[in-house]
């Protein structure tokens, strides 16, 4: 359940790389055959070579439209909605299916999916103010590591005219 949050919050913010190929590109689509998402290159290529014809691909966008369709429906019951989560044996509950649980020797809570929602969520902010920090430190230093090797190189190229000089000096000098 976590990990669906977390992947649902990498697509939302397009930050999902092609885990087929070694590009580095955006995912736009997952095979569930090979557990991967694809870019649109990968994508193309499960639709059109012989070796990818049973696999079951779909773009983000109708991921994400079939997902909202079915946002906490019972799996068993599918008609009903989650309304209960036992975590006892970490299992979403509909009313049917609270009927059925063995409640007194399981810890129920109502409500639990939007609780738990609300923390990943929360969680996932966090991670996401860190990583903006990160990277404007990361800037920052990279900028100043910038300017230290300008003003190193100059220096260097400074000294090297000098040298020249007075070897260019002394090379007269001889002569």
């Amino acid at each position: 359940m976590l990990i669906r949050e977390i992947e649902e919050f990498a697509l939302k913010n397009g930050s999902i790389e092609c885990r087929a190929c070694t590009s580095n590109d955006i995912g736009v689509a997952h095979c569930s055959t090979c557990s991967s998402y694809l870019c649109s290159k990968c994508c193309q290529a499960h639709q059109y070579m012989k070796c990818f014809e049973q696999h079951h691909v779909r773009r983000f966008e109708q991921i994400s439209n079939d997902e909202q369709n079915s946002t906490r429906k019972c799996l068993i019951h599918s008609k009903n909605e989650i309304k209960f989560f036992c975590t006892t044996c970490s299992q979403p509950l509909c009313d049917q299916c609270l009927s059925l649980h063995p409640t007194p020797q399981h810890d129920l809570h109502k409500n639990q999916f939007e609780q738990i929602r609300s923390d990943v969520n929360e969680k996932l902010d966090q991670i996401d103010q860190i990583r903006s920090n990160a990277l404007a430190n990361l800037d920052h230093h990279l900028t100043s590591l910038q300017q230290d090797y300008d003003k190193t190189k100059t220096q260097i190229d400074l000294a090297h005219t000098q040298y020249q000089q007075v070897l260019n000096q002394i090379y007269v000098s001889e002569d």
